[in-house]
């Protein structure tokens, strides 16, 4: 019986071959090189499998250069099939070092089903054997073992996690004990709401948060943290190359002590997980415990329950699985939520669905009223808590490209008067109403602005052409 994989590809098993290469930890214990049709794959698999051999898979990564030399090596051994295969192989080898597989986590799950389809085929092979040798009674113990080897393959999902660092190009440590993570909006094992109806940057401050947190910078410039903390960024909303962009443009722009965060956030981009899914849910709780994180978001609370937002005892057995992780592991747990799109006069009363889930909070972070003024988008941020008085209830949330960091929190008098003196400066000798033109401030709030900014000695005004008062950089 022919030993072949019809329905796999040459490119398909290069895919599987690369991903032996950059993801070795995950993919070694599955592909034997044996698996492979073509003898050139099967040899370089080879290779790999022995170079890596009692190794430290966490610290080691084998270069083109060393694999070269392994397969070159043994093909000296003969000299007409060297000269033959070699640029073949020189060639091979170069393409899979480049190959990228941002879809790695579904290559392996193939390659899965790949190591199955070839141990099922060469069963068939040995079984046939042991028939035409007459030994009947072995021929079922071939299969039992891969009956339950498929039965374990296919109990537990696998979530796409992966730390920043590599989720941003293509490593987990540290533990906070205190009362806060992040004083005062995050507790330690704390439940915390975050919401807002759409597009009010409620995935923005989510975004920057972990990478704060995980910094162990100031949060949104605003918020302290007294050291850098395990942070676990489920983002199941957006699409993951949204998701990538967001936290790259984040890493670059958001502050200092960049290098902690990509060895302290752990991030889990778009996939189908379903925490009212036991399935699911296990593969969340084991990445939870392997990861030690201290601090898990969750965004959106939508994607991630199936059930009716309305029913109370629904979404209570829903915040029964969160409550045990924090219960468990004695991580913080910050879930994003929508709002309702009615105004309501209460706070507790502005998220969708039952009121389970404001109560559920220790913390309560409700964004609303974006708008833009000058290069910012700006949303009102309210914050009640239950552990203690928050003293700011005039905050604003800022998204500014332009500013560092790029998501921030600011008393709303002083985010007033930075976009006033940012466009004085660039364009001195404004008057009033070519800035209230240009930013979009309502007459009196210009104006109180301006008597802000020059009795702090930030602005001077000077008289223009027809007694117009005009500003200028101190």
């Amino acid at each position: 019986m022919s030993h072949e994989y019809d329905h796999y590809s040459k490119e398909f098993q290069s895919r599987i071959l690369a991903l032996l290469i950059h993801y070795p930890e995950d993919s070694l214990p599955v592909i034997d090189p044996s698996y492979f049709k073509l003898p050139m794959h099967s040899h370089i698999a080879l290779a790999i499998h022995r170079a890596y051999n009692e190794k430290d898979l966490k610290k080691v990564r084998l270069t083109a250069t060393t694999l070269t030399e392994l397969v070159l090596g043994s093909l000296r051994k003969n000299k007409e099939t060297y000269v033959e295969n070699k640029k073949a192989y020189l060639r091979t080898i170069r393409d899979l070092f480049e190959m990228q597989l941002p879809d790695h986590v579904v290559v392996l799950e193939e390659a899965r089903a790949f190591a199955l389809h070839a141990r099922h085929t060469q069963a068939l092979v040995d079984a046939e054997k042991q028939i035409n040798a007459q030994n009947y009674d072995e021929v079922p113990k071939l299969f039992e073992e891969l009956s339950a080897l498929r039965k374990r393959e296919n109990k537990n999902h696998v979530l796409p996690v992966s730390t920043l660092n590599s989720f941003l190009s293509g490593e987990k440590q540290f533990e906070e004990d205190a009362k806060y993570l992040v004083h005062p909006i995050v507790p330690k094992g704390g439940a915390i709401l975050l919401y807002g109806l759409p597009k009010e940057l409620k995935s923005w401050m989510a975004a920057a948060l972990a990478l704060d947190v995980a910094s162990g910078r100031k949060a949104l410039g605003f918020f302290d943290v007294r050291s850098p903390v395990k942070t676990l960024y489920v983002q199941v909303e957006d699409p993951e190359q949204l998701t990538r962009a967001r936290l790259h443009e984040l890493h670059q722009k958001q502050g200092t002590k960049k290098g902690y965060a990509t060895f302290m956030l752990s991030v889990v981009p778009r996939c189908g997980l379903n925490l009212l899914d036991p399935e699911w849910l296990a593969a969340l709780t084991k990445e939870i415990a392997n990861s030690k994180a201290k601090l898990i978001i969750l965004d959106v609370f939508r994607r991630l329950f199936r059930g009716n937002v309305a029913d109370s005892k629904e979404t209570a057995e829903f915040l029964a699985i969160i409550d045990k992780f924090r219960d468990m592991y004695g991580c913080a747990v910050l879930l994003v939520h929508h709002a309702k799109k009615g105004e309501t006069p209460e706070m507790q009363t502005k998220a969708l669905g039952s009121i389970n889930l404001t109560a559920w909070a220790d913390v309560l972070l409700y964004v609303s009223g974006k708008r833009q003024i000058d290069n910012a988008s700006v949303s009102k941020l309210q914050i009640e808590s239950k552990a203690t008085t928050i003293p700011q209830n005039d905050l604003v949330l800022r998204v500014d490209g332009n500013a560092f960091p790029m998501v921030s929190v600011l008393h709303e008098s002083k985010f007033e008067l930075d976009p006033v003196v940012a466009l004085v400066t660039r364009e001195p000798g404004l008057n009033q109403k070519e800035l209230q033109q240009k930013l979009g401030y309502p007459e009196n709030k210009l104006r109180q602005t301006l008597r802000r900014a020059k009795q702090e000695g930030i602005l001077r005004e000077e008289r223009g052409r027809g007694k117009t008062l005009c500003y200028f950089p101190k």
